[in-house]
């Protein structure tokens, strides 16, 4: 089924300096709160878990790739939890707060053509609409209106389109 959102948070981040498999904390803003993500890594790989490189007719075991996935709370919020990962210094993330607020941050890029790798999208889960498409219109630091048909990260399906266009009247 299509759905569309009806607000969404701008948020800037980069995490380009990660490496993989170490803790961190981000501060992101959801509706002009500033929150503090506490992330710990945490595999998801079963036990005896190996990468095979193919070498002509037989495959060489190489080093698995640092984990890219991360648990982790909200300081300050006991009954928090943030369930990520971190690809190409973007993040992907559910977050749920102590008032059972759960919210998304995702990357722009997956939604905006051309948009900025430290740009993401954060929605509450309440903000997704079920049904008919109604299309979003986004500011984008530095590169203009965005006209958007936004899916959420959860499923499959990606934007028909989103293109660069003048300023808004109204959403």
């Amino acid at each position: 089924a299509a759905f569309n959102l009806r607000d969404v948070d701008l948020v800037e981040t980069d995490l380009s300096h990660l490496q993989g498999g170490e803790s961190f904390a981000l501060t992101v803003e959801l509706s002009g709160v500033e929150r503090s993500l506490q992330l710990m890594p945490v595999s998801v790989r079963s036990p005896g878990y190996q990468v095979l490189l193919a070498r002509g007719d037989r495959y060489v075991e190489i080093d698995a790739p640092s984990t890219r996935t991360y648990r982790g709370h909200v300081a300050g919020m006991n009954n928090s939890s943030v369930a990520a990962s971190v690809v190409n210094g973007q993040i992907t993330a559910m977050i749920h707060l102590d008032n059972q607020e759960l919210w998304h941050l995702e990357p722009a890029s997956e939604q905006i053509k051309n948009a900025p790798q430290t740009l993401h999208i954060a929605y509450e889960s309440s903000d997704v609409i079920k049904g008919d498409w109604t299309d979003l219109a986004l500011e984008v630091p530095d590169a203009g209106f965005y006209y958007c048909r936004l899916r959420s990260f959860w499923r499959t399906n990606r934007p028909r389109s989103c293109e660069p266009r003048g300023p808004c009247d109204s959403l």
